[in-house]
């Protein structure tokens, strides 16, 4: 897990339970990103909420390690 702090003390992190056991403080959780499958292509895909396309395959799972990776990325 990657874990951004910012100048003002806010930790920015793609979301998983462990965070609540870090004892952070209180939280504000955005959706990064959406995995559907496409039934077109037949395979899953991650979309940002402005729709841009971050990963895709015919794993879900895979999928989400992809997405996970590319929004760990943009932190």
């Amino acid at each position: 897990m990657k874990l951004v702090v910012d100048n003002d003390g806010a930790v920015r992190a793609v979301y998983n339970d462990t965070l609540t056991a870090l004892n952070l403080g209180p939280m504000e959780v955005k959706r990064a990103s959406n995995v559907e499958f496409n039934e077109a292509n037949q395979e899953w895909e991650a979309r940002t909420p402005d729709g841009d396309l971050i990963a895709h395959g015919v794993s879900r799972d895979a999928v989400i390690q992809q997405e996970i990776k590319v929004i760990e990325s943009r932190l």
